[in-house]
């Protein structure tokens, strides 16, 4: 018997000690540096600051939501924070509504929600949180209604201005983990959070449809922040920096932007960019703005973002080869930033500039390289002077028309004797060698003069055939001596025009004898003889162009009575 009760003294004194040594396990450590968190700038990454679901803190307080969630309110939070001591973790469920009063935070606490997260509805009567303290962690809370006043208010004897429509954080090395933020209106320094503290840091906190502040600034920092965004998420319409600070603040931004920024597709010179929110539905109702640059070329272009959330860009017909860089920004928010003179600094070299990158949605290269065509010859037998013109057409091996690349037609008069002519394409791809020359056999080298793309030469022979024309001279009948009009016509049979000035010759027979007249055309392609100084008789009228370049003859009668 005594031994037996001996054994069991062993047993529960063991178990004893075992207890005893399981309710020595202390709280967890929840200081985060930035080495503790691995980020991805496109994903949402959940940031653990305990090794469990549940803090092994032993000064941890609860308020819980009731079943009447227009019972919770700020003052609940308020009273919590009140009984708190330093260090503590609250934990909040349900929803809170506020009743124009700020919480105000003046201890090192960690405050949370529970599960999916506590809700914090200012219900646009106020702000939401005053942060005095330092090292003080918000953590899984959707802030949403919050309006920040547009005076000067004093509270609880801490001076409040209408900065940060939902938060006023003062206090250094605070943090903001797996939160979001709705509906909130500023008007002061940050339409949502005013960030005065040092070195604070938001994880994993979206951002969308808050209202710009009074100050187009979203984030702001105070006078020497080291704030840090990291993974988070914009979606809406803010002016200004996309978080606020200028890029005199020393701020460091790693935030995903409120849109997606596909790859651009280059496709028959037109960029084709489609844009998305963080949810994936296409972004539209602004326009998009390319600014296609390097360092002999600047250029901005402008497209309306369509109803499926593309925008696409024509570039100019005439890019040269290169690379190009090309940053993309929304027009709406350019314009605001441009405008705000707080933007400018004065660089290293004196100048007075703006920093584009703060706005900046994203950013590609585009290399323009020689395009592969094919160069086609038409019209290397024509008429001289007729509607027909010899010409090349460039297109590229889509068969679509280049225009506006320069063409050399170099035409060989004899072997060492040339002309050079030069022509630009249309937009029909068509260069057209307006040009009239003599009848008779050229060769012919046409090279293109541009580096962009690939073009052979072409050689060939060329020639122009004599044009036949139609002469029309009605007989007449006159009287000695007596004036009258002998009337010739010259028309092109190919044009089916007149021909103008040029010279004929009329052979006139006078008995057995012949009498020979140049004559010209006027600019209604005719010609007279008068036949005052005509003999009586019948006189054969033989007419034929004097000029190599026509053939055609006619014969007429003139009678003398």
């Amino acid at each position: 018997m005594v031994i037996r009760l001996k054994y069991k003294i062993l047993i529960i004194t063991l178990i004893f000690v075992a207890l005893l040594s399981l309710s020595n396990v202390c709280a967890v450590d929840v200081n985060l540096s930035e080495d503790d968190v691995v980020l991805n700038d496109t994903h949402y990454k959940n940031i653990n600051l305990d090794n469990s679901d549940e803090y092994c803190n032993s000064n941890v307080k609860e308020v819980f939501g009731k079943n009447n969630n227009s019972q919770n309110s700020f003052s609940d939070v308020q009273k919590l924070i009140d009984d708190s001591e330093e260090n503590d973790t609250i934990q909040l469920n349900g929803t809170y509504y506020g009743q124009g009063n700020l919480i105000i935070v003046n201890k090192s606490l960690v405050i949370e929600g529970r599960g999916d997260g506590a809700i914090l509805d200012a219900q646009m009567l106020s702000g939401i949180f005053y942060i005095s303290s330092n090292n003080v962690i918000l953590k899984n809370l959707k802030i949403i209604n919050a309006k920040a006043p547009y005076n000067f208010t004093n509270l609880n004897n801490y001076e409040l201005i209408s900065n940060g429509a939902a938060i006023y954080w003062v206090g250094a090395n605070g943090t903001l983990i797996n939160s979001s933020f709705s509906g909130n209106h500023g008007y002061g320094d940050g339409g949502i959070v005013a960030w005065e503290g040092h070195n604070g840091k938001i994880f994993n906190t979206s951002f969308k449809d808050n209202p710009p502040s009074f100050k187009y600034e979203f984030i702001i920092g105070g006078s020497n922040p080291s704030c840090r965004f990291i993974g988070g998420v914009v979606n809406g319409f803010y002016d200004g920096d996309l978080i606020g600070n200028s890029f005199l603040k020393n701020v460091s931004v790693n935030a995903r932007r409120v849109l997606t920024v596909n790859m651009p597709v280059l496709y028959n010179g037109e960029l084709i960019i489609k844009l998305t929110d963080e949810e994936g539905l296409p972004f539209v109702n602004d326009i998009f703005k390319v600014h296609i640059y390097n360092k002999n070329y600047n250029l901005y272009l402008e497209s309306i973002i369509d109803e499926n959330g593309f925008a696409r860009v024509s570039l100019p017909f005439n890019l040269s080869v290169g690379n190009y860089n090309i940053k993309y920004y929304l027009k709406q928010i350019l314009d605001s930033y441009i405008k705000k003179s707080d933007y400018y600094h004065i660089n290293e070299s004196g100048k007075l500039c703006y920093d584009f990158n703060s706005i900046l949605i994203n950013q590609s290269s585009l290399s323009v390289i020689k395009r592969d065509t094919s160069l086609f010859c038409y019209n290397l037998r024509i008429f001289y002077n007729s509607n027909e013109h010899l010409y090349v057409k460039l297109v590229d091996n889509n068969g679509v028309a280049i225009k506006g690349v320069k063409f050399l037609f170099k035409i060989y008069l004899s072997k060492n004797k040339f002309k050079n002519y030069y022509v630009t394409t249309n937009s029909k791809g068509m260069a057209i060698l307006k040009h009239n020359f003599n009848q008779g056999h050229y060769s012919i080298v046409i090279n293109a003069i541009n580096g962009n793309y690939k073009i052979k030469s072409l050689k060939s022979k060329f020639k122009i055939y004599k044009t036949p024309l139609t002469i029309k001279a009605p007989k007449i009948v006159a009287k000695y001596k007596k004036s009258k009009k002998f009337t010739i016509k010259l028309i092109n049979k190919k044009a089916k025009k007149i021909v103008k000035n040029i010279k004929i010759k009329v052979k006139i027979s006078i008995g057995k004898k012949y009498k020979t007249r140049t004559l010209k055309t006027n600019n209604k392609g005719l010609a007279y003889l008068n036949t005052k100084n005509f003999k009586r008789g019948v006189h054969k009228v033989f007419i034929s162009p004097k000029n190599t370049n026509y053939y055609g003859k006619f014969i007429s009668k003139i009678i003398i009575k």
